[in-house]
This record gives structure tokens, sequence and C-alpha cells, in this order.
């Protein structure tokens, strides 16, 4: 299954919300055990031992996972920062149908057309497919409709062929922050 890396992103932190769960129940476990021992005392100091044994193991286990949880916590809040997603947000979203035409293929005599050299570059090609424009015409806007548009993904998937297809996107911003516009806040966000 596909995933962006925004529902990557919630995925991890939906992961560290399931470490939390997994404590939890892991607590319930081991409140359980004790009364299980309370209720055995008068069964023998060997099934105690063994109870204390089992008791021990649990808390360690349980120790070493909230290690676990409170590491990956700290790690994705070093990645984050303040307006990560604000150029992505003001990016303006596209009148309906304004670049429909980077989805035509070349059959009506333009073989060798934008589109088709799109289109052949998402199915096929490594590298970096280059749009330039002059300042404010809506290279970004464009850029935002190929990430958001449902007719992308499946040529990426020819792409892919059958391997795993992860879908990342950071729109730098050369008028924003420091981490808006550098390499580190694209490493950053992808991760």
């Amino acid at each position: 299954m596909d995933r962006t890396i925004d529902e990557l992103r919630n995925v991890i932190l939906s992961g560290s919300k399931q470490v939390s769960a997994q404590l939890a129940a892991n607590m319930d476990g081991l409140l359980n055990s004790t009364r299980e021992l309370t209720i055995t005392q008068h069964r023998g100091v060997d099934e105690i031992s063994e109870k204390l044994s089992d008791l021990e193991t649990s808390i360690t286990r349980l120790q070493s996972e909230m290690r676990g949880a409170s590491s990956l916590q700290r790690v994705l809040q070093s990645l984050c920062f303040e307006r990560f997603r604000a150029r992505h947000d003001q990016i303006p979203k596209a009148h309906k149908k304004t670049f429909d035409w980077i989805f035509e293929d070349g059959a009506a005599g333009h073989h060798d057309s934008l589109p088709s050299k799109f289109l052949r570059w998402l199915e096929k090609r490594n590298g970096i497919f280059w749009i330039r424009g002059k300042a404010g015409s809506s290279k970004s806007t464009l850029m935002k409709f190929l990430c958001t548009d449902p007719r992308t993904i499946p040529h990426l998937r020819i792409w892919a062929e059958d391997k795993k297809l992860v879908f990342g996107k950071y729109f730098f911003w050369s008028a924003g922050t420091p981490l808006q516009k550098s390499r580190e806040g694209l490493l950053r966000s992808l991760l």
C-alpha cells in the first residue's frame, strides 16, 4: 500500500501511541501477575518464586520498551520544526483543469511534447525532470497539482514495478525561514 510522507509521519506517530498502549497493556499484565501472586501465596514457595521470576522478566521488558519509546519520541521531536508545511499550504490550489495538459499523451501527433516527455519520465526514468520558468509563473502550483492529482500515482507505480512506492514531497521557499530554504529542512521533512 502506497503512503505519502504525511501518512508515514502519522504512522510513526501512531506507532508511538501503539507503544504507549502496549506499555499500558504490559502494566496491566504486571498488575494481574501481582494479584495472582497474592492469591497463590498459600500454594508454596516454588510457585511464588516462579511468579516473581516472571514478574521480574516482565518488568525488565517493560523498562526496555519504555526506553525505546522515549528514544523514538526524541528522534521524532528533533525532526519537526515550526512551519515545515507552511510553504505547501500557501501554494494556491490549481483551478479546475488548468494543468490537465500535463497528463495528455503524445498520440495526437505531438509525440515529443512536454506532457509525453513527463509521462515517460514518470514511468521509466531516474534523475530530475526540470521544470523552469519565471518567478510567479505557477511552477509551485503545478508541482502541488502533480503531488495531489490521482493520475500521478499510476504512472509512478509503472516505474516502481514490484517495489513499494513511497511518495515524498517538499517545497523549498526562498522567502521562508532558514529551514524552509535549506537541505536540512528538506531532509528533516522527508524523514
